[in-house]
């Protein structure tokens, strides 16, 4: 089965991500920088978290052992996603 996750899950958009994606059943992980907030959420939603920065290659590389699909909603967008 494919493992979504959804990166900057505590801001706005990614809540209302997570949120849906835990109403249509979806195997899913929350993801972002700030422990506490996450470690909320995650608790709210019955899912796991994960926390990492976007500033390093490697923690990246390890942090998406097992997803298959990545939802961005970290933002300003501009800094945390290829041009």
């Amino acid at each position: 089965m494919k493992k979504l996750l959804i990166y900057g899950a505590t801001g706005y958009t990614g809540r209302m991500a997570a949120v849906q994606a835990k109403k249509t059943g979806l195997d899913f992980v929350i993801a972002g920088r700030d422990e506490p907030k996450l470690a909320n959420l995650a608790s709210e939603l019955k899912v796991e978290h994960r926390v990492f920065a976007l500033d390093d290659a490697n923690v990246i590389q390890e942090a998406l052992a097992g997803i298959s699909v990545l939802l961005n909603f970290a933002g300003p967008f501009a800094r945390t996603a290829s041009h």
